[in-house]
């Protein structure tokens, strides 16, 4: 069989069973693993749905969910610089404050976005997963603790943070969230022979993971001014058809939020559909779950 690997500077190819990638040039920064890791306006309708509850729901085996969008006429200009392309803003460890105010943005302009979030059951936080739910916005799973060395410890340990997530999140917003994004990426901690095991895992819980192949460096340590961070992005973006962008909405992470505005502003004039995410979006992987099965 031929090898479809692509690396992250070529652009993402029509066929979405190609659109994979093998190896990653820009990792999400691995934190200390000593050390636990600082983590993340009304819909647009009259009266907000009521949400029924289930605190006696244990995971099962296959968690499925249908998710639609709103869609508008496309106005976009068809002789924009990104019009050809497809852009999903993701956001990673949240829910913080700095969540509220990208939500915000957002809505400004009518974009939607994916947060994969941490754990956190404190009554601040659940609202902030419900107005992310709420909003029209994806969520998604990224872990519970976000401590690198018990997560990975065992398939034991993954598994027990993965339901304890899954079920807060379902507890309370009623949501089903079917997205994953392993802490540091697939290929971030554990390497290729170890991961195995976890991706099998989240293959039986229905579950799909993405990586990125762009990022705006907000994790990077390397301290990037804002211009330089809206240039990761836009350069990011105009190399590819698709691209999943690497943000962070978890604390101290100001010129995140800063610096959205901008992007969304040329990303938009440019003519790229900016879009939330689902099942369907082309796998970005740095490990190929197909590669490991």
């Amino acid at each position: 069989d031929t090898d479809n690997t692509l690396d992250l500077t070529d652009d993402i190819i029509d066929n979405p069973d190609d659109n994979i990638i093998e190896e990653a040039s820009d990792t999400e920064e691995v934190p200390d693993i000593d050390e636990e890791t600082d983590v993340e306006e009304e819909p647009n309708i009259e009266e907000e749905p009521e949400i029924v509850y289930q605190s006696e729901f244990r995971l099962p085996g296959k968690i499925n969910q249908d998710s639609t969008y709103d869609t508008t006429e496309d106005t976009r200009d068809p002789d924009g610089i990104y019009y050809d392309k497809k852009v999903y803003l993701t956001f990673d460890d949240g829910p913080t404050m700095h969540t509220d105010d990208i939500l915000d943005i957002l809505a400004q302009y009518n974009v939607k976005a994916t947060f994969f979030v941490i754990g956190h059951e404190d009554d601040v936080s659940k609202e902030r997963y419900k107005r992310i739910v709420n909003e029209g916005h994806v969520l998604a799973i990224h872990s519970y603790s976000h401590k690198y060395q018990d997560i990975y410890k065992s398939i034991e340990n993954f598994d027990k943070d993965f339901t304890k997530l899954w079920n807060l999140l379902y507890d309370t917003t009623g949501y089903t969230p079917t997205l994953y994004r392993f802490p540091g990426g697939s290929l971030g901690f554990l390497g290729r022979s170890k991961m195995k095991e976890y991706v099998r895992y989240l293959d039986e819980k229905g579950m799909t993971y993405y990586d990125w192949n762009v990022v705006n460096g907000d994790a990077e340590g390397k301290n990037y001014t804002e211009e330089q961070m809206i240039d990761n992005v836009l350069n990011g973006v105009a190399r590819k058809k698709t691209s999943i962008v690497l943000m962070h909405d978890g604390e101290g992470k100001h010129k995140t939020v800063a610096t959205l505005p901008d992007i969304l502003d040329a990303l938009i004039s440019g003519g790229a559909e900016v879009l939330p995410m689902d099942e369907t979006v082309p796998l970005i992987q740095q490990i190929k779950a197909s590669s490991l099965k």
